[in-house]
């Protein structure tokens, strides 16, 4: 029995589409290497290299995002990349302040960090990143689908910031 590889999170979940075997073309990447090393192609096992070059294309995926995250801080909402249970990482958003705000101002930047989020995660689709539906069978987004997906998120973001109260609405009700 399997489980799912990627977490959801509570807006939009985007990930990297895994990699498989059968997306490398396994002559061209024997003949390339044993040009480069010198090497007999009948002698060369290619699969082990293929299963070693999937998983630099993930670092390299989990380097380039993390690039691009590394360049915000955010505080009205945790942000984080993590890894998928088998393959590839995912990104998990949650918020920080479901409950409550101090005041008015709180609702403001919390705006404000959802445009920047916007901005972050449209990035973050420019480098490989889709929206993804985990469960038994994954699914993907094409990167049209993905801001498609971004937009509905932020739109869910943004309702969910105006019904948030702040603690001057909490001590008026009290009273």
């Amino acid at each position: 029995m399997g489980t799912i590889n990627y977490g959801t999170s509570n807006y939009i979940t985007m990930g990297i589409k895994p990699y498989y075997y059968t997306d490398f073309d396994e002559k061209e990447i024997a003949e390339d290497y044993c040009m480069a090393n010198d090497c007999d192609i009948d002698d060369f096992d290619v699969a082990p290299y293929i299963m070693d070059l999937i998983q630099d294309y993930y670092m390299d995926d989990w380097r380039n995002c993390y690039d691009v995250l590394s360049q915000y801080f955010f505080h009205y909402y945790h942000v984080v990349l993590k890894g998928g249970y088998y393959e590839g990482f995912y990104l998990d958003i949650e918020n920080n302040y479901g409950v409550c705000y101090d005041d008015w101002t709180d609702r403001r930047e919390a705006n404000k960090e959802i445009t920047q989020l916007k901005e972050c995660l449209i990035k973050l689709a420019g480098m490989g990143m889709v929206a993804c539906y985990p469960f038994w069978v994954m699914s993907y987004e094409d990167y049209e689908g993905t801001l498609r997906c971004i937009d509905e998120a932020i739109k869910e973001m943004r309702a969910e910031v105006k019904v948030i109260p702040t603690w001057r609405q909490y001590e008026r009700e009290a009273k």
